[in-house]
């Protein structure tokens, strides 16, 4: 996915990521309104559900993404939406990894929600 090291590939043991700085992937995620807000673009998951949901505290502080608007739509769990298309720029602070979870189409990425928010190209509508 756009030039992701993918882990797999370099022999590290499952459930590993390789996590580099952003540099110009195209990426689309699900919003929750046409007008994007900071909101659509910071962690959803609590430290308390994520240590229920047993995940690491590393999936806690992602956003999820994916490479192909249809990818973003086909997770959505409503018929109806928004998915926002993101270019992640080279950014000191903004950083990129394929997920080691079961979906190979999802990447995440760790950056201050303002500028995730202002990465944002467009937003398009989906039924």
């Amino acid at each position: 996915m756009n030039g992701l090291p993918d882990p797999r590939q370099m022999g590290l043991p499952a459930g590993a990521f390789v996590v580099v700085p952003a540099a110009g992937q195209d990426v689309w995620r699900l919003s929750r309104e046409s007008s994007p807000t900071v909101s659509d673009v910071e962690e959803r998951v609590t430290r308390a559900q994520a240590e229920r949901l047993g995940l690491p505290e590393i999936f806690r502080t992602s956003v999820s993404h994916f490479e192909q608007r249809s990818q973003a739509v086909a997770q959505s769990r409503s018929r109806r939406g928004s998915v926002a298309r993101l270019h992640l720029t080279a950014d000191p602070h903004t950083r990129v990894a394929l997920t080691p979870l079961s979906n190979p189409a999802m990447s995440m990425s760790w950056g201050f929600p303002h500028t995730l928010l202002a990465a944002i190209l467009d937003v398009e509508r989906f039924a």
